[in-house]
């Protein structure tokens, strides 16, 4: 299956140009009134399916130069039949997929996978900001709310009261708007990471699935899942930079402590779902998950925080012990 010539690489390239045409069409509104609004809804899950798609190729046939000359040829036909950024866009998902393949191809470790996959992503996320900066988004927001807040206030209100409601409401929105704006890069990393850990988790799938893959790549179970230590690194340097009290330091020690917490949060949820896979059943499980995700999930999160940066050390789950039967069955 290596060779260029193959078919399925040809019709893999051929499905590639179709989408990233539909991606452009929808982005451009190709269409009219339903019409459409189904094509921007069908367009949204095509970039990660691309994603998908090349990394699972990278695996399967075997011969990477084929595949990124197979990817490069698409998105040149692509440009030709409709230009504009949505190829970038696919480009990017593209890459990050090819990227994905290769990383499980040479098991690279997960967390240098993971900042492989969203750096790649890096500069078209960039060229959107740039487009849409954060200072205009938020004021598309801010629009958005204004007529959500308009909304609440009842038709009896006199002019008077209308004017008083909707200056408090503007005051609150402006203090959630500038902490938004605030944390805005933390939010965007985590995004990326998110999305990185999408396209490797699903290629990784993908290949399993149609044996993609040539050894037998296992993830271990969740509940046994631990971030890398200098997490806690760059907990502590974002603290230490908080409290200079000084912008820059001040906003980037925020970012900073705000993206190491909440991948440390990730570590201490699975803490919890192991100490909780010992005492209850899988129905008590998921009854007990469902309720917790539903009412208590900024507690989940908070108590994952800490859970997380203890366990770096109490090793609450005994990982140095080969994983059991049990274990696996907690997740």
């Amino acid at each position: 299956m290596a060779r260029f010539g193959n078919l399925p690489l040809a019709l893999l390239a051929a499905l590639t140009v179709a989408l990233v045409v539909m991606m452009q069409v929808a982005a451009g509104g190709g269409g009219e009134g339903q019409a459409n609004g189904l094509l921007t809804v069908l367009a949204l899950p095509v970039p990660l399916g691309l994603s998908v798609l090349w990394g699972w190729a990278w695996l399967v046939f075997r011969s990477g130069r084929h595949v990124v000359l197979a990817a490069a040829i698409a998105l040149v036909t692509a440009v030709i039949i409709r230009p504009g950024p949505m190829v970038g866009q696919a480009a990017a998902n593209m890459a990050a997929g090819v990227a994905a393949g290769w990383a499980l191809g040479v098991r690279l470790r997960p967390d240098a996978a993971l900042v492989l996959c969203a750096g790649i992503l890096v500069p078209m996320l960039a060229w959107s900001v740039h487009e849409v900066p954060v200072a205009e988004q938020m004021d598309m927001l801010r629009q958005d709310m204004t007529g959500l807040m308009e909304s609440r206030i009842p038709s009896t209100a006199t002019p008077e009261q209308h004017r008083q409601a909707m200056a408090k409401e503007m005051e609150e929105l402006d203090v959630v708007l500038d902490a938004a704006a605030g944390i805005y890069p933390a939010m965007i990393a985590l995004g990326l990471l998110a999305q990185a850990g999408m396209i490797l988790g699903l290629v990784w799938f993908v290949a399993r699935l149609t044996g993609g893959l040539t050894a037998s790549l296992r993830f271990g179970s969740f509940s046994r899942l631990q971030v890398p230590f200098y997490t806690v690194w760059l907990l502590i340097i974002g603290l230490g930079m908080m409290l200079t009290r000084t912008d820059p330091a001040r906003t980037i020690g925020l970012n900073l402590s705000l993206l190491a917490g909440l991948i440390l949060s990730v570590q201490g949820v699975a803490v919890q779902i192991a100490v909780i896979g010992r005492v209850l059943s899988p129905l008590g499980r998921m009854v007990f998950w469902l309720v917790m995700g539903v009412f208590f999930a900024p507690l989940v999160v908070a108590a994952g925080v800490l859970l997380g940066l203890a366990d770096q050390w109490l090793d609450f789950r005994r990982l140095a012990h080969p994983e059991t039967e049990d274990e696996e069955k907690v997740v």
